[in-house]
């Protein structure tokens, strides 16, 4: 008897927790051109290969967009960006050592004009003001103590850019919390009805564990709470067919597209894990184009790379890579606090 109460409990919490969770599907554009929310992508037969990133969607927005929440890796890879559109030049001043450990490297902020001011959104001005402050040279390693008390504004700035350009329904952080703060509750609840219950009823810890199981489901689902519009669900597919491109892909030749091809798409590679892939792709195309105003925003000194001054893409891409890596790594130490909307 005791269990069929607590498997009954069970289900009730688990239609409320399956019902809330609907709600919060992401929405995806169906064949008839509407936007609906599903359980997953719609299939398709023939996706369409992409030989550049969606539109108006920067690097660091790809993983925010699949995993509904910003990491230091998102941060640095707008970092690399903001160097590569001629906002800071990134100079290796310290080589890590065979392990990939250590290494020091500077952000040297770059006078902007009018117009390539104008092209900055509200967060990336904030990220370049709070990394740089009154200065215009700052070490990577100082970030930790510099950058770690804004690096949650930082975090609540991007989530409300990605709500007011309709890439989520709502800041994905504050549903993350609801969810949590609503599985707390019900484990609370779970603890509160076996103490009142147990003294009067045999069944007291079935219904009990019956409210406990849906509170644990919703800790889990808090993880997955995505809200994402039929904008930012297809942003992330147009994200996988670049991904592939990046990987297995030709660079582009067509005369507007060619010349610092490399540069462009290199933050891109580095958030998909595809750099080392991206620079052999370019490394097997004859054209000088490619790493054309690239060595102009990542300074690689010449001592770094067995003394040469000529730069392979792949052996650029590699330092490149290191820097992001450690970027991130000093980011991710920052935090001056857990994530929360201010």
């Amino acid at each position: 008897m005791a269990w069929l109460i607590g498997l009954a409990t069970f289900l009730v919490g688990a239609l409320i927790v399956g019902g809330l969770w609907a709600t919060w599907r992401n929405e995806y554009t169906t064949a008839a051109g509407i936007s609906a929310k599903r359980w997953r992508a719609p299939r398709s037969d023939s996706p369409a290969s992409r030989n550049e990133p969606p539109a108006d969607v920067d690097a660091g927005f790809y993983q925010v967009l699949r995993r509904y929440e910003v990491r230091a890796e998102d941060v640095a890879a707008l970092i690399v960006d903001l160097a590569q559109r001629g906002f800071l030049r990134i100079e290796q001043v310290m080589k890590p050592d065979a392990r990939g450990r250590g290494g020091e490297w500077a952000l040297i902020r770059r006078k902007a004009s009018k117009e390539q001011s104008a092209t900055l959104r509200s967060f990336e001005r904030g990220l370049l003001n709070r990394v740089f402050a009154d200065n215009t040279t700052v070490r990577v390693n100082s970030l930790r103590r510099s950058f770690g008390p804004d690096y949650v504004a930082v975090q609540n700035e991007i989530y409300r850019y990605l709500v007011e350009q309709k890439f989520f329904r709502r800041n994905p952080l504050e549903a993350k919390i609801s969810w949590r703060r609503a599985a707390s509750g019900i484990a609370l609840a779970s603890l509160l009805v076996w103490v009142l219950l147990r003294s009067a009823v045999d069944y007291a810890g079935a219904i009990a564990l019956g409210i406990f199981a849906p509170g644990v489901a919703a800790a889990v689902l808090s993880n997955y709470v995505g809200g994402r519009t039929a904008r930012g669900s297809q942003a992330v597919a147009e994200g996988a067919a670049f991904r592939d491109f990046l990987r297995f892909g030709t660079p582009p030749l067509t005369e507007g597209q060619r010349a610092g091809v490399f540069g462009r798409y290199l933050p891109y590679a580095l958030v998909f894990g595809a750099a080392d892939d991206w620079a052999r792709q370019c490394e097997g195309v004859a054209d000088g184009q490619i790493m054309a105003d690239t060595l102009e925003w990542f300074t690689v000194p010449a001592w770094t790379i067995n003394e040469v001054t000529e730069v392979t893409p792949s052996e650029f891409a590699a330092e490149v890579e290191a820097f992001y890596a450690r970027c991130a790594r000093v980011i991710g130490q920052s935090k001056a606090a857990p994530q929360r909307r201010k």
